[in-house]
Parts: structure tokens; C-alpha cells; sequence
């Protein structure tokens, strides 16, 4: 890893090290010998591994064309953009959701609006699904290898707020009557209304992942 940092530097790049390989083929392909070697793959896969020692992964590769993509401030820039365009879902699919739930019953003539419930279980689902996947998924890990994380509370009570509601909503189709809710009905508009504070959450701290970094020492041991 040495020898490699010292040929990096002797190379001119200003990090010393190209952990990502962003300009390894370009070195390859346009190094003087009589001043620096050109990099064999080999040599490549060495940089690559000492990275992973680190926790980096080193580089996309199409090919044999490698793919600057995992530059820091463009990596914070695409989260920032995935998170407001899941926010964006979050909404669109979700206030209907919330909609429904609420004057559900009007819309059925006073009754129980249980067909208006089976649409905002498809709402409220694909809201969950298309918005808050990510989140679920590493509350999902975190459940699995018994981490305590802001997503696993995030994940608990979409599950806990969803999956009853879904099962009475859908038992209508053959029993006539909701089963798990009763005649206070369901609960998708708390997993909904926990999926857009999740996705807005997130969304913000990339947005301001420049300001905020640093500040985990800030926070209660555990929160951060």
C-alpha cells in the first residue's frame, strides 16, 4: 500500500492515493515510461484491495471503462436528489392515502368505507414500497442483526401499522367483516405518515451533510 501511495504521488495525483481507480486507465494508457511505469491490472487490483482494508469500495467498472461516480460531494448530491424524489412519492401517493382514510366513510354514504380502505391499502402500500424501500430494508438488517437504528423503529411501526390493516382489510374478500380492526379501521395512515417524515428526514441531513459533518460527538451516545 506504501509503494502504491508513493507511485500515486510520483504521478502527480493530488490524494496520493486513487483508492476508486478513476485515473488508473488513463495512466495506463498515457504514462511515460522513461518517467513512471504504467500500471498493470494487477496493480490496479493491489490499489482496490487496500482500499477495502478501509471500508472503500474502490470503483464501478463497465468493462474495462471506469466510472468516476463515487466522488463524495457527487455521491452526497445523488442521495440528496434520491431522497427528495422519494419524498416527492411519498406525497403523491400518501395524502390520498390519508385522504381516504379520513373521509373514507362520507365517500361510502356514511357506511364503513370498506372498499375505500381496500384502495388505500394499495395506496399506502405502494407508498411504503416505492418511497420507503431503502429505509425498510436497513431497519429490516438492522432487525436481523439486532442493531438498534432510527430505521429499525422507522420499520417497526410501518409493520405494526400495515400489515394488521392489510389482513382485515383483505379478510373482507371472503369473511364480509374486517378482521384485526374492527369498526375503528385501519391504520394505514400512520405508516404513511411515517414513511414522509422519514424520507423528508432523510433528505435534509444530505442536503446539509456538509454542515452537519462533525457533529455526531454532539449527540446522546447511540443516537448518532
Amino acid at each position: 500500500g506504501g509503494q502504491l501511495s508513493a507511485a500515486w504521488l510520483h504521478a502527480g495525483f493530488a490524494n496520493t492515493v486513487d483508492p476508486a481507480g478513476q485515473c488508473a486507465s488513463l495512466w495506463r494508457a498515457d504514462s511515460d515510461s522513461t518517467q513512471c511505469p504504467a500500471l498493470s491490472e494487477a496493480d490496479m487490483e493491489r490499489a482496490a484491495a487496500v482500499a477495502r482494508t478501509f471500508g472503500l469500495e474502490p470503483r464501478d467498472r463497465v468493462g474495462n471503462t471506469f466510472v468516476a461516480d463515487n466522488q463524495l460531494p457527487e455521491l452526497r448530491k445523488r442521495l440528496a436528489f434520491e431522497y427528495k424524489s422519494r419524498f416527492a412519492t411519498a406525497l403523491v401517493f400518501g395524502l390520498p392515502a390519508i385522504a381516504l382514510h379520513r373521509f373514507g366513510p362520507l365517500l361510502a354514504g356514511g357506511g364503513p368505507g370498506h372498499y375505500a380502505w381496500l384502495i388505500e391499502l394499495l395506496l399506502a402500500g405502494w407508498t411504503c414500497i416505492a418511497a420507503g424501500w431503502p429505509i425498510l430494508y436497513q431497519g429490516a438488517l438492522c432487525a436481523r442483526y439486532l442493531r438498534v437504528h432510527g430505521d429499525l423503529l422507522t420499520t417497526v411501526v410501518v409493520v405494526f401499522a400495515y400489515v394488521p390493516s392489510a389482513i382485515g382489510v383483505l379478510s373482507m374478500m371472503w369473511s364480509g367483516e374486517p378482521w384485526l380492526i374492527g369498526d375503528q379501521g385501519p391504520t394505514f395512515d400512520a405508516a404513511v405518515w411515517v414513511i414522509i417524515v422519514a424520507t423528508l428526514q432523510r433528505w435534509l441531513a444530505h442536503c446539509n451533510a456538509d454542515r452537519l459533518a462533525g457533529r455526531a460527538a454532539m449527540m446522546l451516545t447511540g443516537v448518532g
